[in-house]
C-alpha cells in the first residue's frame, strides 16, 4: 500500500469513528477527493446535519492536525451537505410554521 493510499485510508478511518451525541456518520465522497497544490481536499458528507456543529468542524480540524502531522500531508476536509438536511424529528414537528398560520 503506497503512503497516499495509506493515509487515505486513515483519513477514512478516522472520519467514520467521529461521535457526537447523535446517530449521525459520516463518509468521505471519494469521487470527489481533489489533490491540489500540495493539499488533498476530502470532501466530508454528514447522514443528518449533526445538532452540534462546533463539535463536528473541530472534530474534523483535530483530524486534519493529526494527520499532517503523522503523515506530511496538507488535508482539508470540505464538509458537504448532508444525506438528509433535515433531522425526521424536526419534520414531524415544526411548531414555527404552525405558530405563523396563527398569526395571519
Amino acid at each position: 500500500m503506497s503512503d497516499k493510499q495509506q493515509f487515505l485510508e486513515e483519513a477514512r478511518r478516522r472520519i467514520e469513528n467521529i461521535r457526537l451525541d447523535q446517530d449521525v456518520q459520516f463518509t468521505m465522497l471519494d469521487e470527489k477527493i481533489k489533490e491540489e497544490d500540495d493539499c488533498w481536499y476530502i470532501p466530508i458528507r454528514p447522514t443528518i446535519e449533526p445538532n452540534k456543529t462546533s463539535q463536528y468542524y473541530e472534530s474534523l480540524a483535530a483530524i486534519e492536525e493529526q494527520l499532517v502531522k503523522e503523515f506530511g500531508i496538507n488535508v482539508l476536509f470540505i464538509p458537504s451537505p448532508p444525506v438528509i438536511s433535515t433531522p425526521p424529528e424536526t419534520v414531524m414537528a415544526m411548531p414555527y410554521q404552525i405558530d405563523e398560520e396563527k398569526e395571519n
